[in-house]
């Protein structure tokens, strides 16, 4: 997912902002293996929803190597 409001007009979580109660800010990215989305890291409290999304990437990249099955 590309930030708050990013990604194609068609994508799924375009679905997901019309569903009440439900938020959807960057600082959350999918954890991907063997091609299937396994599981996502959510990151908040940094200035800017563009900083969270750098820390949740680097999480994911430190432990890439156990996610290779």
């Amino acid at each position: 997912m590309q930030g708050a409001h990013g990604g194609k007009p068609d994508a799924p979580e375009k679905t997901i902002l019309n569903q009440p109660g439900i938020v959807i800010i960057g600082g959350g990215i999918p954890i991907e293996a063997g091609g299937s989305m396994v599981g996502a890291i959510g990151v908040s409290g940094a200035t800017g929803g563009d900083n969270d999304d750098i820390c949740a990437k680097a999480v994911i990249a430190a432990i890439a190597d156990d996610l290779s099955f």
